[in-house]
């Protein structure tokens, strides 16, 4: 599934003036895997988001993924690339699906969940305005059997662009946008991408101050005693704190990686199940992770 032409969105000239010092925005992405389990997340963010504070929501949706796939009798195909993580491939039959997943049911769910907190939403996902471009990754590699393959007909990718215009001004009418992990290839083709690394790419493109990113689990434990490691910099990642990780874990640190790298001063890795998470984690909880030395909350 593609749209006609790779130049058939047209981007949005960037006329819309910064946003104040005071209204730095707060990037949160939920996974998909607590789908049953927003509610504290939407009433947290709504409460901040009364109080003034720039507020963009970036989701996933990979329980209602495998819900809707197996309902049009699609079985969901999960790969283990060559870097060890594992998760889901994309093939051209499966973009109705994400779309109908991702940027329908849950996206439109968030968004009434938070009107019926009392904040406007707006819900839209990458495609939508030709919000998140990049390339798409057609050749996966992939380890099966114990051997190392090639598996083509992927149509997932990754984002390089990012038009803050567009979220800037939906900021600017008082609105909080959810967005869905889908993009804009460079030739024109919806794309799958990491909800994680949307999150970091949007935080870093709005200059954003903080970046949580909350899942069904508390943050990066260590590796002995599964110990959580409450606090971590940039430089000592990819030798103390990505030999600890595993899975997901290992995403969302490259996601925080790439956000502290380029500007954003924190990035918090915690637990969507705690009591008003959001605020939880900007309090200090969960892993926090700074650019260098800090003397942040926890």
């Amino acid at each position: 599934m593609g749209i006609a032409g790779p130049d058939a969105v047209a981007p949005l000239p960037d006329a819309v003036a910064p946003l104040p010092d005071a209204a730095v925005p707060l990037v949160v992405k939920v996974s998909g895997k607590v789908g049953d389990s927003y509610q504290a997340v939407v009433a947290d963010l709504a409460g901040l988001a009364r109080t003034g504070r720039p507020v963009v929501l970036v989701h996933g949706g990979s329980a209602t993924i495998d819900q809707v796939s197996r309902e049009r009798g699609i079985a969901p195909r999960r790969v283990v690339s060559a870097s060890g993580v594992e998760g889901r491939f994309t093939g051209e039959a499966d973009i109705a699906t994400l779309l109908m997943a991702t940027a329908g049911l849950v996206n439109k769910s968030l968004v009434v969940q938070l009107h019926q907190h009392g904040v406007g939403a707006f819900g839209l996902s990458g495609v939508d305005g030709g919000l998140l471009r990049g390339p798409r990754k057609d050749v996966l590699r992939i380890v099966e059997g114990g051997k190392t393959r090639l598996l083509r007909g992927n149509h997932s990718g990754y984002v390089e662009q990012v038009d803050a215009a567009l979220l800037r001004t939906l900021i600017g009418h008082g609105l909080v946008p959810v967005l869905a992990p889908l993009a804009l290839s460079w030739d024109g083709r919806v794309i799958n991408v990491d909800g994680d690394r949307v999150a970091a790419a949007v935080a870093t493109a709005l200059k954003a101050s903080d970046l949580v990113l909350l899942s069904d689990v508390e943050g990066l434990t260590d590796g002995t005693g599964g110990a959580l490691v409450r606090h971590g910099r940039l430089a000592e990642l990819d030798a103390r704190l990505m030999p600890m990780a595993s899975g997901r874990m290992r995403v969302k640190l490259a996601a925080a990686a790439a956000a502290l790298t380029s500007g954003v001063a924190r990035v918090a890795i915690a637990s969507a199940l705690a009591p008003a998470p959001v605020t939880a984690a900007l309090s200090g909880g969960g892993t926090q992770l700074f650019p260098g030395d800090h003397n942040g909350p926890g």
